[in-house]
């Protein structure tokens, strides 16, 4: 088995759960064809972790947006930190209003509807800050107002989301490692059509971040479900980006 099947068989684990340690997303099929000199290598791909802007303390809910300070570093900081991005050929959001408020200066600033947000429930806020019979979704009203990508279809959706729980780690996992491997084949096949290296970025919210950066960094399981029991461990400040360069 090679160093790339390794990998995957790393991230999906026994029984396909997420392992410890990230891998490459790219089916085995697809990399033993690669092996065999019979398709190309995928371009590279870059895929960013973006925690959202300043929110009040407490204000976790669906339609909690930011705060004055927030709302004024995602039109500043926020959109110089997105354009430093090369390549940036996606952007994926969580459809909660503060994820929404914080990369919407930037697409909006950039002109190019290729940017156009593409609101995917799999980067939903966990665990839910309702209740677990309530998931929200973004109204027609809503959607107006920000620059998405209306022909865009949700990985995951909330009746998903309810059938497979919001509340542990491992019912994060189920669905954050299916979505990051379905958009990142996605664009590494859109990457090799076009013969470009291509990036993407996600918007979510702090245990997102910090499952996501911890399967990165090889964390193990055990330790990212600790953080749930002490909170000290998810130390991803509001407004970072970070890149995710080994679950790949």
């Amino acid at each position: 088995m090679d160093a790339a099947a390794r990998g995957a068989a790393r991230l999906a684990g026994p029984g396909g759960r997420a392992a410890a340690t990230g891998g490459s997303v790219y089916p085995g099929d697809y990399m033993a064809s690669v092996a065999d000199g019979v398709v190309p290598r995928l371009q590279p791909l870059r895929v960013f972790v973006c925690r959202h802007e300043q929110r009040a303390p407490k204000a976790g809910g669906f339609e909690d947006g930011l705060t004055e300070e927030g709302l004024r570093a995602a039109e500043t900081d926020m959109v110089q930190k997105v354009r430093d991005i090369a390549n940036l050929r996606a952007i994926y959001s969580s459809p909660f209003k503060r994820c929404l408020q914080t990369i919407a200066p930037f697409v909006r600033g950039a002109g190019d509807t290729t940017l156009a947000i593409k609101v995917d429930y799999s980067l939903y806020e966990h665990p839910s800050p309702h209740p677990d019979d309530t998931f929200p979704v973004l109204s027609d009203e809503a959607c107006a107002q920000y620059p998405l990508d209306r022909s865009y279809t949700s990985i995951f959706t909330t009746e998903d989301i309810r059938r497979t729980g919001n509340r542990t780690g491992p019912q994060l996992r189920r669905r954050l490692v299916p979505f990051l491997k379905r958009i990142a084949v996605r664009h590494a096949n859109e990457a090799t059509n076009l013969g470009v290296p291509q990036s993407i970025l996600l918007v979510t919210h702090q245990t997102c971040c910090h499952q996501l950066i911890g399967l990165d960094q090889g964390a193990s399981v055990h330790y990212l479900d600790d953080a749930y029991r002490n909170p000290e461990l998810m130390n991803f400040p509001m407004g970072s980006i970070y890149e995710l360069k080994n679950i790949l």
